[in-house]
């Protein structure tokens, strides 16, 4: 797991201008993992359910991915190792780690990945997000 000091992460306009990085594979798996689970009352959904659920979402994307709790979101490139907080399950931090995992330490590339790719399935909750900085945070 890196660490990255705040100064190395992109902008939110680099980001954006920064070509999507996502293959039409990882767009498909996430489309039908929204119907099957998003679209399936995913508000209503206690913590563990939607874990269970973005598990789910990390197998189909990637099977060789080890998924291991953790006390935060991260990722080990190296291992293909994804750390994930289960407490706090999270979409776009699942795909942001994911975006480490097939691109290597780059922040810039994590971003570009994970949020072109939650725009384009997710269009009316990231029109909820707002912006924090590199993140996509609820309003």
């Amino acid at each position: 797991m890196s660490n990255t000091s705040l100064a190395n992460y992109p902008t939110r306009k680099q980001i954006l201008k920064h070509k999507s990085l996502h293959s039409s594979n990882d767009l498909e798996t996430l489309k039908d993992w929204k119907i099957k689970q998003y679209n399936n009352q995913w508000k209503a959904k206690l913590a563990d359910k939607k874990l269970e659920a973005i598990l789910l979402l990390v197998e189909a994307i990637d099977p060789s991915i080890t998924h291991i709790p953790w006390d935060r979101w991260a990722a080990q490139p190296e291992k293909h190792l994804l750390f994930y907080n289960p407490l706090t399950p999270s979409i776009i931090s699942t795909l942001h780690e994911i975006g480490h995992l097939k691109f290597g330490h780059s922040e810039l590339k994590a971003c570009a990945f994970s949020v072109h790719l939650f725009k384009t399935v997710f269009p009316d909750e990231y029109n909820n997000l707002k912006w924090e900085g590199h993140m996509l945070l609820k309003k």
